[in-house]
């Protein structure tokens, strides 16, 4: 597909882009008086267009991605690889469905929407253990999940497998596309996802952690596999050795810090399109950034609710796309 058929969609996405919540405009919700107060901000800004006023947050944030998600549609042509950064999402709604399923509780308000393969044709795969009607990128994965779920009963494995799975499916998405950018963006994710799990997973055995790691150019599983059968030190000089100082020196100091090291990589990375004219990477962009949003909004709003003090909050919020 040339890029220049994306220059409606990219002219549109500008249009969305101004639409976006400012830091000021954040600050001015973080600093609201009540949950209502910080919701009647966000209705005004657009959020909850469909919506009758008395949903929950959730839904009303639900509601804002849909929306979002369904114009990028509308304005792209058709065959535009948007679906790559659904896969998160269908792979997410696996790991729900089929801890429900086995645990016999309700998954349907706990699944992630948009998504490409139905829900409900999971479920009932799952239940039915037949699994040759679901969409082929998600097939596999549901199947040998649900084979470790039955032969092992070791849920974790599962849920680390599904995991991998999607990383590797959104590879060979992005591969497909032949695009610098998007295949740039599904790397950084794994070589996260890698350093991820070597910090989290010191301590536990060889096979699991290796198992769990999805190698591609840049990362390194094996010194980071390596590494977390030592400590977490180890773990820390093998990512700085990687290459990335910063992120070993704040793993070292806390995980939660390592992990907004993350979040600020990604959005450094996808900021790059904001540059581009043409091509679909302006909207892969975008609607990263929009997600990004709404987890800002997400935090806000969930702390309170708890009664978290404001600067608190404030410290957890990542950067953002605007």
């Amino acid at each position: 597909m040339k890029e220049t058929e994306y220059t409606y969609a990219v002219a549109y996405m500008r249009t969305l882009e101004n639409k976006m919540l400012t830091a000021q405009e954040l600050d001015t919700l973080l600093m609201s008086d009540s949950v209502s107060a910080a919701v009647k901000l966000l209705t005004d800004k657009g959020y909850g267009r469909n919506l009758t006023g008395s949903e929950s947050v959730d839904v009303l944030l639900k509601s804002e991605l849909e929306k979002v998600w369904s114009e990028a549609r509308e304005a792209c042509p058709e065959g535009a690889p948007l679906d790559v950064l659904l896969y998160q999402n269908d792979f997410h709604n696996l790991k729900t469905i089929l801890k429900s399923v086995i645990t016999d509780t309700e998954w349907r308000t706990l699944v992630l929407k948009p998504c490409i393969a139905d829900p409900e044709e999971i479920a009932a795969a799952i239940k039915a253990a037949d699994f040759g009607g679901l969409p082929a990128f998600i097939r596999e994965a549901c199947e040998k999940a649900y084979r470790i779920i039955a032969e092992t009963h070791d849920g974790q494995m599962a849920e680390v497998y599904i995991d991998k799975a999607c990383l590797e499916q959104m590879k060979i998405r992005a591969d497909k596309e032949k695009s610098e950018f998007l295949s740039g963006w599904v790397d950084l994710n794994i070589l996260i996802a890698d350093m991820k799990t070597a910090a989290r997973a010191v301590g536990r055995n060889k096979d699991f952690i290796k198992g769990a790691m999805v190698s591609e150019p840049g990362v390194d599983p094996q010194r980071l596999t390596e590494a977390a059968l030592i400590s977490k030190q180890a773990v820390c000089d093998a990512i700085s050795e990687m290459g990335y100082p910063q992120a070993a020196e704040l793993l070292s100091e806390s995980f939660s810090a390592f992990e907004m090291w993350c979040d600020n990589k990604k959005m450094e990375y996808i900021k790059k399109a904001k540059l581009l004219c043409f091509g679909f990477e302006p909207i892969l962009a975008f609607l990263i950034g929009k997600e990004y949003e709404l987890q800002a909004v997400r935090i806000i709003l969930s702390g309170k609710l708890n009664g978290v003090p404001a600067e608190i909050i404030k410290e957890r919020l990542r950067d953002m796309y605007v």
